[in-house]
Order: structure tokens, then C-alpha cells, then sequence
């Protein structure tokens, strides 16, 4: 190669590459920056921020109501998961210890 046409493969090379530092308007978001995958990916991120947010808001009633119960007061070490779960309710037990059979 001959030295004119080295510095132009070079100037060529950097032409295809994009600036190191992008500059942006005032109103541009630069996560567009990185293309539509990683935009689709933060925007399902905050999707799914706001549904579990609404879901976690729409449980508190549920949470209050599984509270209000007792089976694991006696407990010395409260943990406040145990408490607000339903088997807080107590009907881990069975009902009938012993069923016969009936013979003909």
C-alpha cells in the first residue's frame, strides 16, 4: 500500500464507528442511543415495576385479614412473614384422625 492510501483506509475505518461520546438534545432520552432491544427491555422493567407495585397494594387487605388470625402466636420467635401468610389461619390439622371402613 502506499502511504496516501494507508491514511485513507484508516479515515475509513473510523468513519464507520461510531463517536465515542454521543451528544444529545435536551429532550432525547440516551437509552436510544443503544437501539430497540434495550429500550423494549427498560420499558418492560418499568411495566413490570407498576404491575407489582398495584398487585403488592391490591395484597394489604389479604395481609391484614391473614393477621388477624393466631395459629402462630404462640410462637416464641414472631416472624412477621408467618403471620401474614394464610397458614396463619391454623387448618394445617386434620379434621378426622381416624376413618373406618365400612364391612358388609
Amino acid at each position: 500500500m502506499l502511504k496516501g492510501e494507508e491514511g485513507k483506509d484508516q479515515e475509513s475505518r473510523k468513519a464507520n464507528f461510531p463517536p465515542a461520546k454521543p451528544e444529545f438534545d435536551e429532550n432525547e432520552d440516551p437509552i436510544n442511543y443503544f437501539g430497540f432491544g434495550i429500550v423494549s427491555y427498560f420499558d418492560f422493567l418499568k411495566m413490570c415495576i407498576f404491575v407489582f407495585f398495584i398487585l403488592t397494594v391490591l395484597h394489604i387487605p389479604v395481609m391484614g385479614i391473614y393477621g388477624s388470625y393466631n395459629y402462630y402466636s404462640e410462637e416464641t420467635a414472631l416472624k412477621v412473614p408467618k403471620l401474614l401468610s394464610m397458614g396463619n389461619m391454623g387448618y394445617s390439622k386434620t379434621r378426622c384422625s381416624t376413618s373406618g371402613m365400612l364391612s358388609n
